[in-house]
């Protein structure tokens, strides 16, 4: 065997998620202005969010394989674990009928001029479904929720997801 010299010419810096932005509003185009800078983001300690395609394969007699897949709903779970600096705002938190979330990652810049790689996925209506923490008189409000997304008649969308990257899609 003959030692290789490696070639790192080609390689671009990947997609770092540390300047990731999240903002919640009342619907989707607020919760958007506010994940657009650091002064309106929602402070997040934690936050993760499983996407699930549900899909049912179908057996079929005589053969290992499923006869077909078949979709079913999708679902879409938050896990979000927040510091809050009062009372009143946890309880506003709370009581909010419909909330939206929109995660704007930022990456490297793409274009002298601002456009820079970006991943956002936007939640058009998230629901409280589990709230995990239980409050302590004189301790901090830390809170940790599950949400389900839902679908949004007034939007029209449950989630959207978009990836603007310098690579064509072509290219990969």
């Amino acid at each position: 065997m003959k030692a290789q010299t490696p070639s790192y010419t080609g390689i671009v810096n990947p997609f770092f998620l540390g300047d990731t932005l999240i903002g919640v509003g009342a619907n989707e185009t607020a919760s958007t202005t506010n994940a657009g800078a650091k002064s309106t983001a929602t402070g997040f300690y934690q936050f993760a969010f499983t996407l699930k395609n549900n899909l049912l394969d179908a057996p079929a007699s005589g053969s290992k394989d499923p006869f077909q897949l078949l979709p079913q709903t999708r679902e879409a779970e938050i896990t979000a674990r927040q510091l809050f600096e009062t009372e009143a705002q946890h309880l506003d938190w709370l009581n909010s009928v419909k909330q939206a979330i929109t995660i704007i990652a930022t990456g490297d810049e793409i274009t002298a001029g601002g456009t820079h790689e970006s991943l956002t996925v936007k939640f058009h209506k998230v629901k409280l479904t589990n709230n995990e923490e239980t409050l302590e008189m004189d301790s901090l409000i830390f809170d940790t929720q599950t949400f389900e997304a839902l679908y949004d008649s007034s939007d029209g969308y449950a989630i959207v997801i978009s990836l603007v990257n310098k690579t064509a899609g072509t290219l990969y």
